[in-house]
């Protein structure tokens, strides 16, 4: 418990994410502050989550839970943590997760230009189709103009007397509109006359009283009077002269629409002759319509299948690169395999890593369930997996297999399971090109497999892992590593690793084995006991009781009250934990201090 509160003081978000993954226990129900000083007079308290500081917090049963198949990427990440203290893997690592990281951008960038390619090549060929096909609209282009040359034919009509007819029909309609013109112009020029004649003095009038109210000075002053009188005249006079020249524009009238009917008249008398020998004029029009609207839609078709073919030759460079892209991320991955097999980043102590490039199911599974799930899987996804339904992944040949999947739901491969409703291609060709890839590390141990070693064995080697992140220099805290160990396997191999370990990095650790606290050269021992657990161990005051010192410190005074205060650290040491006398024995041959 004091462990526990020490790390959830420093770094909750750490114990928390450790203990869910161990399923270890949580002290809780304890309205307490808690509080860690540093050596540089820092202080962290259980109160204040906001202020943290780095720490490793290590559970119990948490390294037996890296070994098991949930724990398999908690291991991942603690291998390639290791991994990552060698700057020349951690630059690789580096590159290679901006080459994953542009090359998945650089695949879905291309399924979205594909299916913008897809949706114009779909939306033209509905213009397309609403327009005709093109071979039933040069046939009736055919017809049309077949059915102009007969009417020709039959109403003599040469194409010069054609030119003609069009010309004389175009001139008439424009002597028509200007006879219409002129008139209207003169019915408008006599209305504004007889207006201007008979109201005109009235709005003179009016116009000068209102020039009146405007004018700051006596009204009967001989200069008002004057200058008004003169404007009335001016505008009379004005309006008058206007009258005037509307009455000489209107006496021109007449003569122009009698040149106008005269011009009319020898047009029509030109024209006659022209629409007497053409009865079929109109039918020929509507005919000439009909052909230049068929042969209209004939270029739009014709335009439409030039860029159905260049849509389509883009679509195919595209899906080019799609499985080119593909491809090289698969690559990508197995240049991590290669790199992590070189010497300099293996371990000592005859731990050896290795890696190899595994496949998501779980990643792979958001593919197939775009699909419904009463289909064969195999006729889904073909030889990616077997008859039970377990994925088969092959580095070598997954790109492959992939792209032979795009082409059965690209051509709507008959035998495929029908796509869950709402749910597009482009989104299952996204899910089919996902990066369902990550790097499996394998850890050995004098070339046995973690996976089939020892309890004991696999707990010594991934405790080891866990102290070999030397270049961090943050405390770690663990709670009870001796699990599954034996004290042969403590004292011969784990407590020199933990002795080197210790030299750059604080280590603190629960234990119930004497090995690890005297072989182990502990600088200082904390003693704990909870009152009431056992007879004649009671403490002086509280439930949970402290001691601490030196191995060194060793004395023995019965009159003292709490059990934590008859003994040193010493007598604790050897009363509590297992093997504690032949652990003190053992350190006192080996540094001669008997």
């Amino acid at each position: 418990m004091l462990l526990y509160h020490i790390a959830k003081a420093i770094n909750p978000a750490e114990v928390d994410e450790k203990v869910r993954l161990a399923k270890a226990s949580e002290y809780k129900g304890f309205d307490i502050d808690f509080e860690v000083v540093w050596s540089n007079g820092d202080l962290s308290k259980l109160s204040d989550v906001i202020s943290t500081k780095p720490i490793t917090y290590i559970p119990q049963l948490y390294i037996n839970h890296l070994a098991e198949e949930d724990g398999k990427s908690q291991l991942n990440e603690l291998v390639k943590s290791i991994l990552m203290q060698n700057d020349d893997f951690k630059s690789f690592t580096k590159n290679q997760e901006q080459k994953i990281s542009d090359t998945h951008e650089k695949i879905n960038g291309t399924i979205s230009r594909i299916y913008r390619l897809k949706e114009s090549y779909k939306s033209l060929a509905k213009d397309s189709s609403e327009i005709g096909t093109k071979s039933a609209i040069e046939e009736e282009i055919k017809r049309l103009q077949a059915a102009i040359l007969a009417l020709r034919e039959k109403a003599g009509f040469s194409e010069q007397e054609e030119r003609a007819f069009n010309h004389l029909n175009s001139r008439k309609g424009s002597l028509e509109k200007r006879h219409k013109t002129v008139s209207d112009a003169a019915i408008f020029l006599k209305q504004l006359s007889d207006s201007l004649t008979l109201k005109g003095d009235y709005l003179v009038d009016e116009l000068t009283e209102t020039v009146k109210l405007d004018i700051d000075a006596p009204k009967h002053a001989r200069i008002v009077t004057n200058s008004l009188a003169e404007l009335q005249a001016g505008l009379k006079l004005e309006i008058e002269s206007y009258v005037s020249k509307i009455a000489l524009r209107h006496q021109k009238t007449p003569s122009t629409l009698a040149r106008l009917d005269s011009r009319l008249k020898s047009t029509e008398q030109a024209i006659t002759p022209l629409l007497e020998k053409i009865k079929e004029q109109k039918a020929l029009e509507v005919i000439r319509e009909k052909l230049k609207s068929e042969e209209a839609k004939l270029k739009r078709i014709t335009e439409i299948e030039h860029r159905l073919l260049s849509i389509a030759t883009d679509g195919k460079a595209l899906r080019e690169d799609l499985y080119q892209s593909f491809g090289e991320l698969v690559i990508t991955y197995t240049e991590y395999v290669k790199e992590i097999s070189r010497p300099e980043y293996q371990l000592e102590e005859a731990i050896n890593i290795s890696a190899n490039v595994a496949f998501s199911s779980s990643k792979f599974d958001q593919f197939v369930k775009s699909f419904d799930g009463r289909g064969n899987l195999t006729n889904l996804v073909g030889d990616l997996a077997d008859s039970e339904g377990n994925y088969i992944f092959c580095p070598e040949t997954h790109a492959q297999k992939i792209f032979y999947i795009d082409e059965k739901i690209r051509r709507k491969d008959e035998k495929l399971p029908s796509a869950k409703k709402g749910t597009t291609e482009e989104d299952i060709i996204r899910k089919l090109y996902s990066d369902c890839f990550y790097i499996n590390y394998s850890v050995s141990y004098k070339e046995d497999q973690i996976e089939t070693m020892s309890p004991g064995k696999r707990g010594l080697v991934l405790l080891n892992l866990i102290l070999h992140l030397s270049n961090a220099s943050h405390p770690i805290l663990i709670d009870q590593p001796e699990d599954n160990l034996d004290n042969r396997t403590i004292y011969d191999q784990l407590n020199d690793f933990i002795r080197d370990r210790k030299k750059k990095r604080q280590i603190i650790m629960v234990t119930h084995n004497a090995n690890l606290v005297v072989a182990a050269d502990a600088e200082c021992v904390i003693v704990a006991n909870q009152d009431g657990q056992q007879r004649c161990f009671e403490n002086e005051k509280f439930k949970f009781e402290y001691c601490s010192g030196s191995l060194e410190n060793s004395f023995e005074d019965s009159n003292k009250i709490g059990i934590l205060k008859k003994q040193g650290i010493r007598q604790h040491v050897c009363q509590i934990l297992e093997g504690g006398i032949l652990a003190f024995k053992e350190r006192e041959l080996k540094y001669g201090l008997k």
